[in-house]
């Protein structure tokens, strides 16, 4: 689930029990939309892992994606689109 996007990283809420990426690994944000006919895969790395529970059995974490593709405008446009939409 998004919780946070903007246009230089996403914070998303993931299950604790699915395969869980380390700090600074590259992973890949996929943004789709429009019943899936407009979509993105946004390059990024793994900037912070968080519990949402105290303890050690929490059963989410949320986990904040850094963009690396800055500079393609296409997948710039897409999340501009995205965050006009649902602000």
């Amino acid at each position: 689930m998004v919780k946070v996007l903007s246009l230089n990283s996403v914070t998303v809420i993931i299950k604790g029990d699915q395969n869980i990426p380390a700090i600074m690994e590259m992973v890949v944000f996929d943004l789709v939309t429009d019943k899936g006919n407009d979509v993105s895969r946004i390059n990024g790395y793994t900037y912070q892992l968080q519990a949402r529970e105290e303890n050690q059995e929490s059963e989410f974490v949320n986990m904040i994606i850094r963009f690396v593709d800055n500079e393609d405008e296409e997948k710039k446009a897409h999340l501009k689109r995205v965050m006009t939409n649902f602000s």
